[in-house]
């Protein structure tokens, strides 16, 4: 099961105004194949940069906390690796009349940070249940499933497409266009795009948040419906925009609230098309297809990185942690 990436550790030199500062890091996939790389138990740094790391530790989850998690394979990759998703509930596996909300992270295999994000909020809700009244109304009041990783082959290769050399983002069937670059010869012709598809019309989802991370500051923010036409076109008109572009700033609003530099000024709430068009994406075909709201929101960290600094990946936790719990609490009727 696991396969072993070998990359010499090195150290980050993040430059910073007014400041230099060398911060230790940790290896992504720099594991020899055995489980106590991971940890024991397994913990997140040391876990999310590699597919096979993020199986152990939801493995190790789910084996743990069997009263509020379930485990399931929605799929398989074009490389035969597993797809997963963890449902947090206090009724797992047991179909209730509860709102449905699904978190995603990497869905572009090199932009790391949001598989560990998804895998810290997880973190957070079995370590925080049942004394916090955030984890004990999201367990026992909603459906939540993670996916921390739509495209373990890119995740595992550290690149941006799956092994197929597609831009899963761009492979959806809302408005797919043959245009597009790397969209794959028609859509869901990948089976990442495929699973998840399939996923989403299974548990029926009201909501979601698609992780990514930016390249740049000027790209950090949380961005809405549409990714393919901006929704003054007469056939993009949404019902309650208002609540959704609300909810978006909602997000926004209460992260540079209390973060500050990059985030505050830079992070922000936009339609995903007014910062630039795409199609066949995740959202749009979740909103047009299954009217499941769903946000792209782009994470500040390294894209492209052999190491990665844990204290930086805590860092961006912690910075969205509040507003991700929020979102995911705020059961929008549509």
């Amino acid at each position: 099961m696991l396969s072993a990436m070998f990359r010499l550790k090195t150290a980050l030199i993040f430059i910073i105004p007014a400041a230099l500062i060398i911060l230790s890091a940790v290896s992504c996939g720099d594991n020899t194949g055995s489980l106590s790389d991971y940890g024991n138990p397994p913990e997140v740094e040391k876990c999310f940069c590699n597919p096979d790391g993020v199986e152990v530790y939801l493995e190790s989850i789910a084996e743990s906390y069997p009263e509020i998690t379930n485990l399931r394979e929605s799929g398989t990759t074009a490389d035969g690796r597993k797809i997963y998703t963890l449902e947090l509930s206090d009724n797992p596996g047991i179909a209730e009349n509860e709102p449905a909300v699904f978190i995603g992270g990497a869905v572009h295999g090199h932009e790391q940070a949001s598989a560990g994000v998804s895998l810290h909020l997880i973190e957070y809700l079995v370590n925080a249940y049942p004394d916090s009244d955030d984890a004990a109304d999201i367990i026992e009041n909603i459906k939540l499933h993670v996916m921390p990783v739509l495209n373990p082959d890119g995740l595992d290769s550290g690149i941006r497409y799956n092994s197929n050399g597609v831009d899963l983002n761009r492979n959806f069937g809302f408005h797919w266009s043959e245009e597009e670059i790397n969209n794959g010869d028609e859509a869901f012709d990948q089976p990442e795009s495929a699973a998840v598809r399939d996923d989403f019309l299974a548990q029926d989802y009201s909501s979601g948040l698609i992780l990514h991370t930016a390249s740049s500051q000027n790209g950090i923010g949380i961005y809405g419906p549409w990714d393919a036409i901006p929704t003054d076109d007469v056939d993009f008109n949404i019902d309650n925009y208002a609540m959704i572009e609300s909810i978006g700033e909602n997000y926004s609003d209460t992260l540079t609230a209390s973060a500050g530099y990059p985030y505050n000024p830079y992070f922000h709430y936009e339609e995903g098309a007014d910062w630039y068009i795409l199609y066949g994406s995740v959202n749009d075909w979740a909103l047009g297809v299954t009217g499941a709201v769903c946000y792209s929101v782009e994470l500040y960290g390294k894209q492209n990185y052999s190491t990665y600094d844990a204290d930086l990946l805590d860092k961006i936790w912690n910075v969205h942690k509040k507003s991700i719990i929020d979102f995911i609490r705020s059961r929008p009727e549509w």
